[in-house]
């Protein structure tokens, strides 16, 4: 049993190496990982890049979060069963003034004032907590081309040495 699993694992190992090793497509040089993004989030994205002027005194966050959604064209909604069970509530109040930076910085200051954080999540940015941020998955696929890549065909030979023989009935 466990010689036929450890067979499994060289076939699997050289399958990987032999794929990788003829594939035109998979370069050294391919840059970080490719995350799957919603356009609507990359929308998001785009407008959170927006420099803009913000002028909050003693702004419910309810409010602020909706002055921002306005101005910048996205939608923004609070985790308010989040908010509330971390004691911050929708009418706590936010004071900022502050221009020429991005709104993404402007919305990290903001929000690291009140222990905030945001996520896009749903075509839209959640004001939540850390929390519930790190508990949201989000689907990335890294290149390791630039790993398999350093497989040769040298290395091949002495891993199929290493894999046991199959006994044929």
């Amino acid at each position: 049993m466990r010689s036929q699993a450890w067979g499994s694992v060289c076939l699997l190992i050289l399958g990987a190496s032999v794929f990788w090793l003829a594939s035109p497509s998979v370069h050294a040089d391919d840059a970080g990982p490719t995350c799957i993004v919603d356009p609507s989030e990359a929308r998001i994205q785009a407008a959170l890049d927006k420099r803009l002027a913000w002028e909050f005194l003693d702004t419910p966050l309810s409010e602020a979060s909706e002055l921002m959604a306005d101005a910048l064209g996205i939608e923004i909604l609070l985790d308010t069963k989040g908010l509330n069970d971390f004691g911050v509530d929708s009418g706590t109040p936010v004071t900022w003034d502050m221009s020429g930076i991005s709104t993404r910085s402007f919305l990290r200051l903001m929000l690291n004032e009140l222990e905030l954080t945001y996520i896009l999540r749903d075509s839209a940015l959640w004001i939540t907590t850390p929390e519930e941020c790190e508990s949201q998955l989000i689907t990335c696929v890294y290149p390791i081309g630039d790993i398999l890549h350093e497989i040769s065909e040298n290395c091949i030979p002495p891993l199929v040495r290493l894999c046991p023989k199959r006994k044929t009935s």
